[in-house]
């Protein structure tokens, strides 16, 4: 019977040569420097009246974050993306 499986000790080692996994978002801290506006009817620079995240409509307070590409997205929706992705779903 040919066990394929890999034993602790070895599971062990290639943890150790491998190194700690590497988290490929931004921080929480980098995340809550980025700034907000709160949404209103006929905001400038928001040219989508709709999270391309969770394709919600935007509605009156909503806080909004707009990424350097100018891509715009509910800032809890964005948030959440940007703990394991650095780039905006959009352009990626």
């Amino acid at each position: 019977d040919d066990d394929r499986g890999m034993d602790y000790e070895s599971l062990l080692r290639l943890g150790q040569a491998i190194g700690p996994a590497v988290h490929p978002g931004l921080t929480a801290d980098q995340i809550e420097e980025l700034p907000y506006k709160k949404w209103r009817e006929g905001m400038a620079g928001v040219n989508d009246q709709r999270c391309s995240i969770c394709l919600e409509d935007y509605t009156r307070g909503e806080r909004l974050i707009t990424l350097p590409c100018r891509h715009v997205f509910h800032k809890t929706c964005i948030s959440m993306w940007l703990q394991s992705h650095k780039e905006c779903p959009i352009c990626r």
